[in-house]
């Protein structure tokens, strides 16, 4: 089997080491992007933060289809509905007269 057949990418092309700025301009951007969601991930509440987290298989999904790597079957949309439904349900509060809690920081 070829690497393209198990789904593995090729070796970036002999050209010296020009690949190494983008792989490090990528690495860079996906730090700083980490830092960004773990220092807002931490000011929010935990119901919301969950949300947040979830769709991030939802964006996943559609990504790897637009990629040409997935496919978008009806198991994928009631596996993406289920888990959207899941975190929404888990920050609903469900009893009786109850208040939302204000959080402060």
């Amino acid at each position: 089997l070829g690497a393209m057949q198990l789904g593995l990418a090729d070796a970036p092309p002999e050209r010296g080491g020009a690949w190494l700025g983008l792989a490090l301009v990528l690495g860079l951007a996906l730090l700083l992007g980490n830092l960004a969601l773990q220092y807002g991930a931490a000011r929010l509440p935990a119901s919301a933060t969950s949300i947040i987290m979830l769709t991030e298989v939802v964006f996943a999904s559609v990504s790897s289809v637009l990629l040409g790597s997935g496919e978008m079957g009806l198991r994928t949309w009631i596996g993406g509905s289920l888990i959207v439904l899941a975190s929404l349900l888990s920050a609903w509060s469900f009893a009786p007269g109850s208040q939302p809690v204000a959080h402060t920081p």
